[in-house]
């Protein structure tokens, strides 16, 4: 049984029987995994992560379950419903995305295949590579241009190919003759697509940029190239096999247009390709060789293929019968997704997930229309792209948000309709401007749907220029959980924007009071968002949180470089806990010293699930971490360096050693872990060992704080000399708590040489630089312990090992005998 509530609610649900218990919710992140194989195949934009996809399928149906995704974009869900042995259901109104989708999963003979390309390479290698050859500098005998860079149509770099001067590709300055080969081209009268970037209402492409019709994306070269391989594909007769040709023909578009901006200097490669999500071309560009550049895309996707062909069982339904009927697995249709309901009977679904447009953030009909032009050539009614009824916001469209909201809203409904009783869907959405996510939560709401949960989802990679932005959108996804029940709750509306911005304000200071640290845009928006929700405000007003944020710097927040803390920090009354830095630290090691060797994959999944939403750390944070305690394997996996294992074992050691020496020399301490038994020898038997209740000046309510402190020195029960023994950087909970004795006892965080490159960088941080500036706190390394003159009262020898350093690592130390 499941009691389903949630504080943003008015009122708690009743207690529901849950008739798939062996499933569990997922409430945190998962580990994002980058694209390789099948789905490297085509680009396409914000794909989601496929074992994350995966793993939600698994979680909300059971095998044999049928899933719905109405935006299917690249197939991501589909293709991982079936094969996890669910069915699926795909829809989508743009044919490039079903085309792309079809493709990557369908199963094909391959050695069909291979002969299909074979007979397009002996009818059009040889007449491209002839516009292509150009005399060797060195032998002056022929060789064949690989790559061009042109700046203001002149050619400045040009890579080649020689096989009598080198096995490898060599590497020129252009000429005018490379100039004139190129412009030298002799028309072939071959159809290629000259469509206008232009809607019906002669109004441009919101994407369009400079350029007015699809084929002056390309050189005049590449488009005698390409009309040549488009030609001969058009010529297969077998329908699947002329559309796997034309599925690698438009994979290798992009990076044949002139959209290609050079990489580094002398590199080769691809060039820096289509990032954009325009039309955009650089002021420099890199042109390929158009034979070569399809072959190699050819390879790619066979290795796909191959790939898919073993893990895809493909039965394709014909109707939606077929799939109850175990004829087929997926049914996959160029619909809308307003027609859900005409193909799909009333709560016939398991489970729902897709990834909805981004309001008008991505044109995914006009990009598309790169392949679609050229895709016409083999059927134009199949590829026409419905622009009229695409949603979206765009202005040359004559769409707005209201057009957006309402298009969505009957989206959503057909999914409600289809969707069985007590099931769920879960909505992708990455747009994070406040108006957008109300369309979509009451798009979503306003059609019956509970709103149960939102988590966020890092992704695999994210720049650090992107992570250092005060502003912005959050780098990553969130995953909206919905629940379809009959009693259903509905979120608050209508509260005035006084609250919310005070709601506003309040989660951003808890969220970097919990980090205990300057912190990212990104992290903080990802813990306000989910703090909205449980106070039903995510529908409430038409602020963005950015502009309440914004309005709050220099009364509540300061920028310390590009991320956002305290103005006035002392004035914070729940900043006490340790930096979120330090308990990532700690769990990394906990976790590398508790396993003999532990995956990235492993370590990422145990951070994430303990540090959820505002919480969640940078995975480069994480890579640092293990950069500094451990050693990748040959089989790429982590492992705690053996000198660290001898670190962890010399804390308990040091602290004693510290205790005995205060014994033998008649002077008083107590110690925070009286446990300690070393040889054979319990250290609160040692003569000197008090109790810190007796301590003076110590405010009662603090005496359990001291009395965890490692080592504390006494005289006439007063605190004089304090040692905090650390293995990390994790200082902060020892320095906070060392300062509830009196300012004049003195204070010592003992730590490994090892620790000096991050435990200086961590010095620096606002909430800990005022212990290190003010010289309350001073640092002595494990190996300068082993300079005490033990006859000498330690308390006087203490100021010169102050900071001294020790060519012997801490790893070679083994004295710390008496």
């Amino acid at each position: 049984m499941w009691k389903i509530y949630d504080k943003f609610m008015e009122k708690t649900s009743v207690i529901i029987p849950n008739p798939y218990e062996q499933f569990l919710h997922i409430n945190h992140a998962l580990v994002a995994k980058t694209y390789k194989g099948m789905y490297q195949l085509h680009k396409y934009w914000a794909r989601k992560p496929a074992n994350v996809v995966a793993d939600y399928i698994k979680a909300y149906s059971k095998e044999g379950d049928i899933v719905l995704d109405p935006f299917v974009g690249s197939g991501t869900t589909a293709i991982e419903a079936i094969k996890n042995q669910r069915k699926a259901v795909a829809f989508d109104l743009n044919p490039v995305a079903v085309f792309i989708a079809k493709m990557t999963s369908c199963n094909i003979d391959i050695g069909k295949l291979d002969d299909y390309f074979a007979q397009i390479k002996v009818s059009a290698k040889k007449e491209i590579e002839q516009m292509y050859k150009m005399p060797c500098p060195k032998c002056h005998k022929e060789s064949i241009v690989v790559a061009t860079v042109w700046e203001n149509d002149n050619p400045k770099k040009v890579w080649y190919e020689c096989s009598r001067c080198a096995k490898k590709n060599l590497f020129r300055s252009g000429n005018e003759g490379d100039k004139r080969l190129a412009e030298n081209i002799k028309e072939n009268n071959l159809w290629y697509p000259k469509d206008r970037l232009y809607y019906e209402n002669g109004q441009p492409f919101k994407e369009k940029q400079i350029t007015n019709s699809v084929d002056e994306l390309f050189t005049k070269r590449s488009l005698a190239g390409l009309s040549l391989i488009f030609d001969n594909i058009k010529k297969i007769k077998e329908p699947l096999y002329r559309e796997m040709l034309a599925f690698v023909f438009t994979s290798s578009l992009a990076q044949l247009t002139k959209m290609v901006a050079p990489n580094s200097e002398d590199e080769l490669g691809g060039g820096v390709g289509w990032i954009v999500h325009s039309y955009w071309l650089p002021e420099s560009f890199k042109e390929l060789n158009v034979w070569r550049y399809f072959e190699s895309r050819y390879q790619k996707i066979r290795s796909g293929k191959i790939e898919s062909n073993k893990e895809i069982n493909y039965k394709e339904a014909k109707k939606f019968t077929d799939l109850e009927e175990g004829k087929a697995n997926i049914y996959l249709q160029k619909k809308n997704a307003l027609e859900i309901g005409e193909l799909v009977p009333p709560e016939s679904v398991d489970y729902i997930f897709t990834d909805p447009p981004y309001g008008g953030s991505i044109q995914y009909f006009e990009l598309s229309s790169l392949w679609a032009f050229w895709l016409a050539g083999l059927n134009s009614k199949e590829f026409a792209l419905s622009y009229n009824d695409e949603i979206t916001i765009n202005k040359s469209q004559e769409k707005d948000f209201d057009y957006y909201h309402k298009m969505l809203s009957a989206s959503f409904a057909q999914m409600y309709k289809v969707l069985k009783c007590d099931k769920y869907l879960h909505v992708t959405f990455h747009h994070t401007d406040i108006k957008v996510w109300n369309s979509i939560i009451r798009a979503v709401v306003g059609v019956g749907f509970d709103l149960e949960k939102i988590v966020y989802q890092p992704p695999s990679t994210v720049s650090a220029k992107a992570q250092n932005q005060p502003y912005g959108s959050a780098k990553g996804d969130y995953y909206i959980r919905f629940h379809k029940i009959k009693d259903v709750l509905r979120t608050k509306e209508n509260v005035d924007d006084t609250r919310y911005e005070r709601v506003v304000i309040e989660s951003a200071k808890r969220i970097i009071a919990e980090r205990g640290e300057p912190t990212a845009y990104t992290y903080i928006l990802n813990g306000i968002i989910p703090a909205l929700q449980k106070e039903g405000l995510l529908l409430s007003s038409p602020l963005g949180i950015d502009e309440v944020l914004k309005s709050a710097l220099g009364k509540e927040f300061v920028l310390e470089g590009q991320r956002w803390w305290f103005k006035n920090p002392q004035n914070i009354p729940f900043l006490d806990k340790v930096p979120l830095s330090e308990r990532v630290e700690e769990a990394v090691f906990g976790l590398l010293y508790s396993k003999v060797k532990v995956s990235f994959d492993e370590v990422l999944q145990n951070i994430f699930i303990s540090f959820s939403n505002g919480l969640t750390p940078d995975t480069s944070d994480i890579k640092d971490i293990l950069g500094e305690y451990a050693k990748k394997t040959n089989d790429g996996k982590w492992q705690l360096l053996a000198n660290e294992r001898l670190i962890y074992t010399q804390h308990e050691r040091l602290i004693f050693f510290l205790c005995e020496i205060r014994s033998r020399q008649r002077g008083e301490f107590f110690c925070g872990h009286p446990e300690i038994i070393i040889d054979g020898k319990k250290i609160t038997d040692l003569k000197g060992y008090v109790n810190p209740k007796s301590l003076k000046g110590v405010a009662p309510q603090n005496i359990t704080k001291v009395s965890e402190i490692d080592v504390v020195f006494v005289k006439d029960n007063v605190a004089t000399c304090e040692f905090e023994v650390e293995n990390t950087t994790g200082i902060t909970d020892s320095l906070v708590r060392g300062e509830n004795i009196p300012y004049n006892c003195k204070r010592y965080i003992v730590i490994p040489q090892e620790r000096d490159r991050l435990l200086s960088s961590k010095m620096m941080e606002p909430a800990l630089r005022q212990y290190f500036d003010e010289g309350r706190w001073k640092v002595i390394y494990y190996g300068s312990l082993e300079k005490i003159n033990k006859s000498q009262p330690i308390e006087e020898q203490l100021g010169d090992l102050v900071n001294k350093k020790q060519i012997q690592s801490t790893a070679g130390q083994q004295n710390l005998e008496l």
